[in-house]
């Protein structure tokens, strides 16, 4: 799955800026065998985001934090940071070549996984930059892992992040991957205060990149033959979205609808 964790089969991705913070993060994951139709700095509103440096109400500067009250609830999605007990429903989505063939890694195997989910990949919050929230993100009606989306914080200064998604894909053609992602874009802007956040896929992956078109981003640059990826030059394309244009976009109704579910 775009991508510390993984994307729904983007390219780089969520589990990238875990495991190599000098390279970035993993680019959002969608499988590109199966179409998902819906598949200054500043204080946060919330409260969880930053102080602005010359505020003169005793305003001291905490950093930043991002502590979501869990789980993160949509009309008909659950979104709660992964656990050791996760391990068999993600091997059958990270087990697989087919949703590794745009990440950065061979298919994992149980023992990997384990020690993912017993380091950075079931991280509670965001403390510092340079720290990625993944969460896993399961079904209402039947309590199944659909997949997981994750959260990168890159910049303090810049106030600059990024998201990744990975879906089985079997969870395709619901809209599932738009309404989780729309909810971590809610915690990226909403709650963490960002002012800018993005998705890195590999070119080849359409499906990824009509998700992040779907929620709102705007694809900003097509990169040519930029990257040497699993033994071939490959293209990656960047999509984005500011802060200003969160409260207009597709995935900000997206949320709102589910929120009044």
């Amino acid at each position: 799955m775009a991508g510390a964790a993984e994307k729904l089969l983007g390219r780089g991705g969520p589990w990238r800026l875990v495991e190599e913070p000098t390279r970035g993060i993993d680019r959002g994951c969608v499988n590109d065998t199966f179409d998902l139709h819906d598949c200054t700095v500043g204080r946060s509103r919330t409260g969880h985001g930053f102080c602005r440096g010359g505020d003169s109400g005793g305003c001291q500067d905490r950093g930043v934090q991002l502590k979501p009250n869990y789980p993160v609830r949509t009309s008909r999605l659950v979104l709660r940071p992964l656990a050791a007990a996760d391990v068999e429903e993600l091997l059958a989505d990270r087990g697989r070549p087919e949703v590794c063939r745009y990440l950065p890694f061979t298919p994992m195997t149980r023992e990997v996984l384990q020690a993912r989910l017993a380091g950075d990949m079931s991280r509670r919050e965001i403390k510092q930059e340079g720290q990625a929230l993944t969460l896993g993100v399961r079904a209402k009606d039947t309590a199944r892992l659909l997949g997981d989306v994750v959260l990168f914080f890159h910049s303090r200064e810049h106030r600059g992040g990024e998201i990744g998604y990975v879906f089985h894909p079997d969870a395709g053609g619901r809209g599932y991957a738009s309404e989780a992602c729309s909810a971590l874009l809610a915690l990226a802007f909403d709650e963490l205060g960002l002012h800018r956040v993005t998705a890195r896929l590999d070119s080849r992956n359409d499906a990824s990149a009509r998700l992040a078109a779907r929620l709102g981003m705007r694809q900003e640059a097509h990169l040519v033959r930029n990257e040497m990826f699993k033994g071939e030059w490959s293209d990656e394309v960047v999509f984005a979205m500011l802060a200003e244009e969160w409260p207009n976009s597709p995935a900000h109704r997206t949320h709102q609808a589910s929120q009044g579910s």
